[in-house]
This record gives structure tokens, C-alpha cells and sequence, in this order.
């Protein structure tokens, strides 16, 4: 192998050093939860200026009407529920399926 010149030789550069930081875990979370609550506040304003505007919302929850849906009148089922008390049974059952049809 030959000998090289100096000129071939590129010079290499030295690595940047590495960054130093000056801020601690500590500040970097309570930064987090600041954003947070300025992000809250922001929306929470943005969404009253919007009812402002628009008006407020209004929710509206309607109850599922319950029906008697077994076809059997609660007349009849009235009927069954004393048969099953004169007859002493666990009528537990009964009970149930009245209040929730017939009530």
C-alpha cells in the first residue's frame, strides 16, 4: 500500500457537545399540568361563548315506556300470583313479572 499525503487526509470534526438542559423533571410536570388547566379554561370558555350564541343545549332523556308485552292481560296475571299464594309457593317470581307489567 502506498503512502497517502496529508492533503488526501480529510480532517474530521469533533462531535457537537451534548445540550444542556436546565430545566428539572419537576418543572417540566407542573408545565404539563398548566397546559392542562389553560387548555380546560380555553375550552370551557369556547364552548359558552358557542351557547352564547347559539343558545344553550338542552338534554332531553326520554324513559322507555314498558308494556305489557307477554300478551297476557295483568288481569290473568293477578289471577296466577293468588293461586300460586293459596297453593303456598315461592311466588317471588310473580310478584316481579306484575310490577314490571302492570305498574
Amino acid at each position: 500500500m502506498g503512502r497517502r499525503s496529508k492533503s488526501t487526509i480529510s480532517k474530521r470534526s469533533n462531535p457537537p457537545p451534548p445540550s444542556s438542559s436546565n430545566h428539572s423533571n419537576g418543572s417540566t410536570v407542573l408545565g404539563n399540568i398548566f397546559t392542562g388547566i389553560t387548555f380546560g379554561a380555553g375550552s370551557s370558555l369556547g364552548h359558552r361563548a358557542v351557547d352564547g350564541v347559539m343558545g344553550n343545549r338542552e338534554v332531553d332523556i326520554k324513559q322507555p315506556e314498558i308494556k305489557n308485552d307477554t300478551g297476557i292481560p295483568c288481569g290473568k296475571l293477578f289471577e296466577v300470583y293468588q293461586i300460586c299464594i293459596e297453593d303456598n309457593n315461592n311466588c317471588k317470581f310473580w310478584e316481579d313479572v306484575i310490577k314490571l307489567k302492570c305498574s
